[in-house]
């Protein structure tokens, strides 16, 4: 079943890519507000000799 390139793009602009360039298990997973507070206090607190 061959579309021609008008079916395509429309087809495409409804559905939008078929396999994405990056899967969701490549990309780095992002900190919840809860682990972003905690690293910022620790960061806060950071004593003086581990700089």
């Amino acid at each position: 079943m061959a579309g021609s390139a008008a079916d395509k793009a429309r087809l495409a602009e409804i559905f939008g890519e078929a396999l994405p360039e990056i899967t969701s298990d490549e990309r780095e997973p992002r900190p919840s507000a809860e682990e972003r507070s905690v690293d910022e206090r620790l960061l806060r607190e950071k004593p003086p000799h581990h700089i």
